[in-house]
């Protein structure tokens, strides 16, 4: 993933539909960086300039993914808070799955997608009291 592609398009009219896509694509790109992500989210061995420009674009991509959560919240489809907050657990949860399986656990990103979009209860048709 470009770190100044979008991940959001401008055609996006459910943010709960885009939310899954994300989730989606963040599992896909952690199953395949499994064994390199102790190294690359250590920064272990980079050079300063590398470590900043991963910074930037890692505080980019969380503030896109506070805009699709804040926009589930104000629809109901989230309960409402901290939408930076609740990107970074939704996050943190993928990369958590990630990181924890051992070689021979190999959880299917499709798995991953599917068990936290059902925490969410991104069931169709459903949205949380918007209170």
């Amino acid at each position: 993933m470009e770190p100044d592609a979008p991940l959001v398009g401008d055609d996006e009219s459910d943010p709960r539909a885009t939310l899954t896509r994300l989730i989606s694509r963040q599992a896909d790109a952690v199953a395949q960086m499994r064994r390199s992500m102790p190294v690359y989210f250590a920064g272990d061995g980079f050079p300063y300039e590398v470590i900043v420009k991963r910074r930037r674009w890692s505080r980019g991509l969380e503030e896109q993914w506070a805009s699709v959560v804040g926009a589930c919240m104000n629809l109901g489809y989230l309960d409402k808070g901290d939408p930076l907050i609740a990107a970074r657990l939704i996050l943190g949860m993928i990369m958590s799955v990630g990181h924890r399986c051992q070689p021979a656990e190999r959880v299917p990103p499709e798995q991953i997608t599917h068990a936290i979009v059902t925490l969410l209860g991104f069931e169709p048709g459903t949205r949380r009291s918007a209170g």
